[in-house]
């Protein structure tokens, strides 16, 4: 976050509009930040790692911001059903996280995800 910190106050950012997007083994990080700082940010969008790791307490921290899942069907090194279940938690706790499966029976989602115009389009409208 030091680095987010220190790029606000020295580039022209909108601090409503920080968002914070990872994949596979990066996505740990992209949940931990969120969890620890969701304040900061105002989407995020956690590509082919279910967040697993997080324990049931922590999932109310994750109500907001808005949370765009991306994962494949048939990912051979992060079981599918860890995305399903933490986008399951989150919106049982009263969070806003939607899923978007691919059935591609790839790991590589991300180079179709970061594709689509609608991601883009997502993220902006959301401050």
């Amino acid at each position: 976050m030091a680095l987010v910190e220190e790029l606000q106050e020295d580039c022209p950012i909108d601090p409503n509009r920080v968002y914070l997007t990872g994949l596979s083994m990066n996505e740990y990080g992209t949940w931990q930040a969120a969890l620890e700082y969701p304040e900061k940010f105002a989407a995020i969008v956690p590509i082919c790692r279910g967040g697993s790791h997080i324990d049931i307490p922590f999932v109310e921290q994750l109500r907001n911001p808005p949370i765009w899942a991306f994962h494949d069907s048939g990912d051979d090194l992060v079981p599918y059903q860890d995305s399903t279940r933490i986008v399951e938690k989150i919106n049982a706790a009263g969070g806003n996280a939607k899923l978007t499966t691919f059935n591609e029976n790839s790991h590589d989602l991300w180079t179709a995800a970061y594709a689509n115009q609608e991601f883009y389009e997502w993220m902006l409208i959301k401050v």
